[in-house]
């Protein structure tokens, strides 16, 4: 194969090359404005990528940007710094990693090395991809965290309610037994099982005798 033919090779997917990059500089600035909501598309551009404009950095002192921020747990004091804090400092560490690749790239593929384009574009996304999936789990933990709320305020709501019904209403049963089976029957006080509410009219039966209620 001659010279000109594998320059041909080289130049086979600019047009390729252009439109991933313009795809990725769009996943950037939506994750930036995720992550920071008040600033502008000018401030992403001024921070994230200009600088890498300017300095050109390796491959691996762009890795190193992530491996520290995935160690920092102290603060130059030697005090352990939050968990929140730590996970700021690991996002923003992936957006400019991500960023700085995103930028190697676009240089790689001025120079018609488009070889090199892709491998950079393929090495943003991966730290996109990295950062795209913290947010996801921090988000579904708080998700799921806010569901357990909600699930324990019905619980207590619940419960309160079958108190007030036990202090109108207990007397007119024979037992523990029966008095959880009216609550939890279909259509019943409150919808339980029959476990929970025995265990509440326990508690009520409980605290009734200790004054409490």
């Amino acid at each position: 194969m001659d010279d000109n033919h594998a320059e041909d090779d080289d130049n086979e997917y600019a047009p390729e090359i252009e439109t991933a990059q313009a795809a990725l500089l769009a996943k950037l600035m939506v994750m930036h404005k995720t992550l920071f909501p008040e600033r502008s598309e000018a401030d992403f551009k001024e921070i994230f990528l200009s600088p890498y404009m300017k300095i050109e950095r390796s491959a691996n002192e762009l890795q190193s940007v992530m491996t520290a921020a995935e160690n920092f747990k102290n603060n130059p004091d030697g005090k352990s710094v939050s968990g929140n804090w730590q996970e700021i400092v690991k996002r923003l560490a992936a957006l400019k990693t991500a960023s700085g690749f995103f930028v190697k790239s676009l240089q790689a593929r001025t120079d018609d090395r488009n070889e090199h384009a892709w491998k950079n574009l393929a090495r943003a996304e991966f730290y996109l991809g990295y950062l795209t999936a913290r947010i996801s789990i921090t988000t579904t933990s708080q998700q799921a965290s806010k569901g357990a709320e909600a699930r324990h305020a019905e619980n207590r709501a619940m419960k309160e309610q079958v108190m007030q019904w036990l202090d109108a209403h207990r007397e007119e049963f024979p037992s523990m037994d029966d008095t959880a089976a009216a609550i939890a029957k279909a259509g019943g006080v409150v919808p339980v099982k029959f476990r929970t509410a025995r265990a509440w009219v326990a508690e009520w039966k409980k605290l009734r005798s200790a004054g409490t209620l």
